[in-house]
């Protein structure tokens, strides 16, 4: 990571820190029965924000491979890549299942 991006990235941190503070604070507060959703939530929300911030963060280095490859007359394909939790569970795949097409 470069210096900026360091920065960025532990100021995102102290901000999901202070936002889990409030939530917890909020849950306390308001004797909310249903805490298990609010932290589901937080959760999912902390996990997809870190990921899409960790391959933003690569995109810099992808562009100067990628414009380094047309300069030597190369092609460059470029995939983003996760973990495809999303599109696996629309599909109800299950484990030891065939797939006859591409996902």
């Amino acid at each position: 990571l470069t210096r900026a991006q360091s920065r960025v990235y532990n100021a995102a941190a102290a901000f999901m820190t202070t936002l889990r503070q409030c939530l917890t604070q909020a849950i306390q507060e308001t004797r909310q029965s249903g805490k298990g959703q609010a932290w589901k939530a937080y959760w999912s929300c902390h996990q997809r924000f870190f990921k899409l911030l960790c391959i933003s963060m690569k995109v810099p280095v992808v562009v100067e491979h990628a414009r380094k490859a047309l300069g030597e007359g190369m092609c460059a394909v470029i995939g983003l890549q996760t973990t495809g939790e999303s599109a696996e569970s629309g599909l109800e795949l299950a484990p030891g299942m065939r797939v006859e097409a591409f996902v």
